[in-house]
């Protein structure tokens, strides 16, 4: 027969101070006093993994990181830090997972239960990371320099005279950058999932008004190809609407792709923002490729 005693809290406290309970609370205390130091930057971050000297935190951008610590007089010393990689993300957790292997082979079910939970937030921030890492290659990919934006700089007064001086209206708030406050600390994490249809919502706008752009600005360009005008000013026009239309349709496979493998929300919000950052100028650039070519096309013949 088991028997239960009811202590104090004051006879409880001592029992519970080199728990590893007590041990994540002061970490947590640590990684929010020097979140710089850990990540480079002030992100708020948790800790997935707890050891008696290391701890595997997560921060909310995905970035993964292992620090070694020294407990000394109830209280936690930092001695470093290291970013994980993909190959030693995987060489832990293939460490835990024999572990618990080991346990159940033994007939120990408590720790093996007790390992096998462990290996839950490892999977967690591997997902998070692979988010984060895909967001960023997503990200670098759109940065490229494309011809059509290197022409557009450098007529941009002309090119926004001829459009934004008439009747053309463009819409400042329909793609424009909304969700800093997701993926740079600004929002508690447990908040961030509540935002995840909103961002769905706006990276699907996204690929809907990308994808009619390009496909209005590839039939001007069509149309403009058939008049058959030997001249440098139309050529020139075409080429750039041509690589218009193909940045357009990249923007639109680019936000596709990520809803189909990126799952956290925060993630899919800075590939968002990093493309409406700049795409007042692909709304500008194609409402001018647009008009150019109707003029051209109403133009009598010579």
């Amino acid at each position: 027969m088991i028997t239960y005693r009811l202590l104090s809290e004051s006879a409880l406290r001592p029992l519970l101070e080199d728990s590893f309970e007590k041990l994540k609370s002061r970490l947590e205390v640590l990684i929010k006093r020097d979140s710089e130091k850990i990540f480079g930057s002030q992100v708020e971050a948790k800790v997935v993994a707890t050891f008696p000297d290391r701890a595997i935190v997560v921060s909310n951008n995905g970035k993964s990181v292992e620090i070694r610590f020294e407990a000394v007089n109830k209280s936690i010393r930092l001695l470093k830090c290291e970013e994980l990689t993909t190959s030693t993300h995987s060489a832990l957790v293939k460490t835990e997972a024999m572990k618990a292997a080991d346990c159940l082979l033994q007939g120990n079910l408590i720790e093996a239960r007790a390992g096998i939970l462990k290996l839950a937030p490892f999977v967690e921030a591997k997902s998070s990371q692979h988010d984060a890492q895909l967001v960023d290659s997503l990200i670098a990919f759109r940065k490229a320099v494309r011809p059509w934006h290197v022409l557009y700089l450098e007529k941009s007064t002309k090119i926004k005279r001829e459009v934004l001086d008439e009747s053309v209206k463009i819409d400042n708030d329909r793609i424009s950058v909304r969700f800093r406050s997701l993926y740079e600390g600004g929002m508690p994490e447990t908040e961030i999932p509540t935002y995840s249809d909103l961002v769905t919502d706006n990276l699907s706008d996204l690929i809907g008004i990308s994808s009619h752009l390009g496909k209005e600005v590839e039939t001007a360009v069509q149309i403009l190809r058939t008049k058959g005008i030997e001249d440098t000013a139309v050529s020139s026009l075409a080429s750039f609407g041509a690589d218009l239309a193909e940045d357009l349709r990249s923007i639109s496979q680019t936000a596709t792709q990520a809803l189909r493998r990126v799952n956290r929300t925060e993630c899919l919000a800075r590939l968002f923002d990093s493309i409406a950052s700049d795409f007042r100028d692909r709304e500008i650039a194609s409402s001018y490729v647009i008009k150019m070519v109707k003029r051209l096309a109403d133009a009598p013949s010579a």
